[in-house]
């Protein structure tokens, strides 16, 4: 996912980029990780900050990878179908509903359409990935004869 958005943001017009870095409050789920020690009275410092978010960010990737063998097993989508949805119902739940409403991001139309294409496009990606290794190693289930 990383490759795709990387390259997705080069290609971005630079007044995009400049609107994305004056509204963002910084990365999504560093910003998660203060908000939550926060909570519970906990100051952290930057480097612990992106250490927790990081762990949040690919706990939560993790996390998605039971959607795609569920889409697999129980409605039995084929693969690529299971992985663009799991990709979708990432991006649609998470950067498009409770980053931006939790406010780990700044509220969604004060973004550009590049940076929500860019986080789509990405999100599938990622459904795409999981997809080649859930199946590479056998865990959605028995392969279906054609």
């Amino acid at each position: 996912m990383g490759l795709a958005t990387s390259r997705l943001y080069e290609m971005a017009p630079e007044a995009d980029k400049e609107r994305e870095k004056a509204v963002s409050p910084g990365v999504a789920y560093t910003v998660a990780a203060r908000k939550t020690a926060a909570l519970v009275g906990v100051s952290l410092t930057e480097g612990k900050a992106t250490v927790v978010g990081s762990a949040y960010h690919y706990l939560m990737g993790l996390g998605w990878a039971p959607v795609y063998v569920l889409l697999r097993r129980a409605f039995r989508l084929p693969a690529p179908g299971a992985g663009l949805l799991t990709g979708l119902g990432l991006w649609a739940g998470f950067d498009e509903g409770l980053v931006p409403r939790l406010g780990f991001s700044a509220p969604n139309r004060a973004y550009p359409l590049s940076t929500h294409l860019r986080g789509l496009l990405g999100h599938l990606s990622y459904g795409l990935t999981i997809m080649l290794v859930v199946e590479a190693i056998g865990l959605a289930g028995p392969r279906q004869p054609a």
